[in-house]
């Protein structure tokens, strides 16, 4: 109906219907753009919760990674001890077994020392025995060449008295 007109009340009308209309749709465009809003922020929220945890991710994997690195240097510290303390070991067996022989060597030496010093000490006490044996038969020859030509003792008990040159007389001879 191009060609026919309308009434005023009726273009009122319409046109209180068609600003109903745009008020409605304006307010639906504002309530959806709200809802849009929210649910932008709700996701701007949860973005940043798993910024957050992200974050906090990457901190819990460094700090492992910071403790696995630190636990690593200790057990290559560990190792390294271990190993100086088995040097140790090894060096004070060495020493204690050089010891232990140079203690062998010098019980066997003191024995050795003593046993010649014994044989010697017994070689020695037997040319004494064999001296005085000598010098005895040697007095013993004298005594007997003396008594012959000699005489008789006194019978008091004392030892006749023999003529020594040198020797020093008693106090009442001059």
């Amino acid at each position: 109906m191009p060609g026919v007109r309308r009434p005023a009340w009726l273009k009122r009308a319409a046109l209180a219907a068609s600003s109903e209309a745009k008020r409605r749709a304006s307010e639906a465009r504002r309530n959806s753009a709200e809802k849009v809003r929210r649910a932008g922020e709700q996701q701007r929220r949860v973005a940043e919760v798993n910024r957050k945890a992200a974050e906090s991710g990457r901190r819990f994997k460094e700090e492992a990674r910071q403790l696995a690195e630190s636990a690593r240097l200790s057990a290559e510290d560990a190792r390294r001890s271990a190993e100086q303390a088995r040097h140790s070991l090894d060096e004070v067996r060495r020493l204690s077994e050089n010891l232990r022989r140079r203690g062998e060597l010098e019980r066997a030496s003191a024995e050795r020392d003593r046993r010649r010093g014994f044989e010697r000490g017994e070689a020695d006490t037997r040319e004494a025995v064999r001296e005085q044996a000598e010098v005895l038969s040697e007095m013993r020859a004298s005594a007997a060449g003396i008594d012959e030509g000699a005489e008789p003792a006194p019978m008091d008990g004392q030892a006749p008295k023999i003529f020594r040159p040198g020797a020093k007389r008693g106090k009442g001879r001059k």
